[in-house]
């Protein structure tokens, strides 16, 4: 699902079925994408090239009760109908940076 910068495809296999990324994808995020300083809002999420409409990023995480993440975490956390994923240890999930996700949020998570 990772693209690199000239927008061809990651060659490396994914970690598992499920998840889209690589090793290599999840541990540094998706090469399309990254997160930069706002000036006053601390990080944001940005792309690094032009993205064809419809371009699926996968927000991921450990899938957690609500009351097992920290108050400060929840800003970061996304809510689904299985607990909250919580992103924040995670450097390669970049969705936790996104102002406004929008329509569609491919969310995928680990058990606690």
């Amino acid at each position: 699902m990772s693209t690199s910068r000239s927008g061809r495809p990651c060659p490396n296999s994914r970690v598992t079925k499920l998840m889209p990324y690589c090793k290599q994808c999840m541990k540094n995020g998706d090469p399309s994408l990254r997160a930069v300083k706002h000036p006053r809002f601390g990080k944001i999420l940005i792309a690094t090239r032009d993205l064809p409409k419809g371009y699926y990023a996968a927000w991921w995480g450990k899938l957690c009760q609500k009351k097992k993440i920290p108050y400060k975490r929840m800003e970061w956390a996304l809510e689904t109908s299985k607990g909250m994923v919580d992103a924040v240890p995670y450097k390669g999930s970049l969705l936790k940076y996104c102002a406004c996700p929008g329509v569609k949020v491919l969310s995928l998570r680990f058990q606690c």
